[in-house]
């Protein structure tokens, strides 16, 4: 017959650097003198005597030493140890108990994450007592234990699996790990009376029964941040000890005293609109919360954050990551206080897709002017895209569309549209397996569709001038060029003028090219014109200069 176990009031006795002992306080065990500071004092374990039990032989049976039945008997007052009153309650040292070994399941390796010999450390293998692990900055290890229990080392830590034993006929686990530096998270299943789950420093010791906390190690300070459950958190004195509750946290200094227990910071709040990315950078944006001073972030391939692959502190409200591919995620985020001490969790579910990538758009300038019956939009090209979509419309949510085209080009000239506001967007798309891969949309990009600068009109000539005119607006300046060549190498003149019109001396006969441009009152320079052809041919004047109505001689201007 199994035996059974109790558990009475607890109170915490808890000693430096080494393990958190949760005494039972029934009369006999309020009669035991306290042990020094910075000295182990063990967990008693309450057991149940049974009918037929002697002292002798359930030290026999659960003792690493059965003589060690004298102590039990001591320090139980027990007159008699050959008979034992069934149902009264024995108080058994912990540390007396025969305990065997266990190991811990490594079941997620992220990074870099090697045991002490440098060996890096892979799923499914098992580590036993005295095993030093290290993480980099990249690196998370999770372990976890026979009874569930769970512990991540997250980057950049060092640890140790101090002990991890049982206590077969009794069922209990004991479980120390040693934080040297850096941050574990730990989801520790509802422990026997007796059992143990412990993480501690050279300053400070946290002790749980049953509970989801982290732990946070450096040189000045050891802190514990409780998410469920109750932790109990000592320093170098005993009596110094606090105890957590879910939603507090508390640290400890050099002085080896903990912080009175303070509310963790709430979690931050991350909108749905981000809940899709798509872009090469993952940002997640968020409202600053009232006393943070940073933010951990942390992105996971996994609900419960066990194969964490990224994972910062920001200064800013915005999470930011680099490298990630596309895929479904999820990440979290808490507020960092003043002590250091990382608050409650945002979690959300998001998905990454932001290849392949849109090109870069060239034309039209975004939030520019475009002065044409018809628009050019040119973009650059991307090596994963078998083709693109562009869309057009003069809605910016892109409701309805004016125009919508597939091309493998990087180019594409619009049909004749109405002139006013326009927006347009592109993206990729890729080819797999004959299905197409559309990647994101590209930043929404407008533009103001206007009249073109209308076309200088047949120049007039007389005493040796030419003159040019055209239609402008309001406010419009204007540039004029006349050169010998439709390139515009060779300028015979090239004026900037405040009015529609202009002046110049007459050319010799020839073959020459006009052509105009406005830039309007806003500062918007728009294209020129279309070169425009002019024939100067010999002429007859009168005495005074003047060309003579002849039908000959006159300036002649084509497109």
């Amino acid at each position: 017959m199994r035996p059974n176990h109790i558990a009475a009031n607890s109170t915490a006795r808890l000693a430096m650097g080494f393990a958190i002992a949760l005494l039972l306080a029934t009369p006999a065990a309020a009669q035991q003198a306290q042990k020094p500071a910075n000295q182990a004092t063990p967990a008693d374990y309450a057991y149940l005597a049974q009918r037929g039990d002697t002292l002798i032989g359930v030290a026999a049976r659960l003792l690493i030493k059965p003589a060690d039945w004298v102590t039990l008997q001591k320090k139980n007052r027990i007159a008699d140890p050959r008979r034992l009153v069934p149902g009264s309650v024995i108080l058994i040292p912990v540390h007396l108990l025969r305990m065997s070994p266990l190991s811990a399941e490594v079941v997620s390796v992220r990074g870099d994450a090697k045991d002490g010999a440098g060996s890096p450390l892979k799923p499914g293998q098992t580590l036993g007592e005295s095993t030093a692990l290290a993480t980099g900055r990249d690196g998370f290890v999770t372990l976890r234990l026979k009874d569930g229990s769970l512990l991540t080392i997250q980057n950049d830590s060092r640890a140790e699996l101090v002990a991890v034993r049982e206590q077969p006929a009794l069922g209990l686990i004991q479980s120390i790990f040693r934080l040297v530096r850096g941050r574990t998270e730990a989801l520790v299943a509802k422990l026997r009376p007796g059992s143990r789950f412990e993480v501690n420093s050279e300053l400070a010791v946290a002790g749980v029964r049953g509970t989801l906390f982290r732990t946070g190690a450096g040189e000045a300070a050891f802190q514990s941040e409780v998410l469920e459950g109750n932790v109990v958190l000592a320093g170098k004195d005993p009596a110094s000890a606090v105890a957590l509750a879910a939603g507090q946290g508390s640290r400890v200094d050099q002085t080896g005293v903990p912080s009175a227990p303070v509310a963790l910071l709430p979690p931050p709040v991350i909108t749905p609109e981000q809940l899709l990315q798509e872009r090469l950078v993952l940002r997640v944006r968020f409202p600053a919360l009232p006393g943070a001073l940073a933010y951990r972030a942390q992105l996971a391939l996994d609900r419960d954050f066990q194969q964490v692959i990224a994972q910062d502190v920001f200064k800013g409200s915005e999470a930011k990551f680099n490298e990630i591919a596309d895929g479904a995620y999820f990440v979290r985020v808490r507020g960092v206080d003043a002590l250091g001490l990382e608050g409650k969790d945002a979690v959300a579910a998001l998905t990454m897709k932001a290849r392949p990538e849109p090109p870069f758009t060239q034309s039209p300038q975004n939030k520019g002017k475009v002065r044409a019956t018809q628009v050019e939009f040119a973009w650059g090209i991307n090596p994963d895209a078998a083709r693109y979509r562009l869309e057009l419309s003069d809605l910016e949510n892109f409701s309805s569309t004016v125009e919508r085209v597939d091309t493998d080009k990087g180019a594409h000239v619009s049909k004749q549209i109405p002139f006013g506001k326009y927006y347009w967007r592109i993206r990729s798309i890729k080819t797999i397996a004959g299905s197409d891969d559309l990647g994101p949309w590209s930043d929404t990009q407008s533009f103001d569709l206007r009249p073109p600068p209308a076309a200088p009109e047949p120049p007039t000539e007389g005493a040796g001038k030419l003159g040019f005119g055209w239609s402008g607006e309001p406010g419009q300046k204007f540039e004029f060029q006349f050169a010998r060549d439709d390139g515009f190498k060779s300028l015979l003149a090239d004026q900037k003028l405040e009015e529609a019109k202009a002046l110049m001396e007459r050319p010799n006969p020839g073959i020459y090219f006009v052509r105009i441009r406005a830039t309007d009152p806003d500062g918007f320079v728009g294209p020129f014109t279309k070169a425009q052809r002019i024939e100067i041919i010999n002429r007859v004047t009168d005495l005074g200069g003047a060309t003579l109505n002849t039908g000959f001689g006159t300036p002649v201007l084509t497109q």
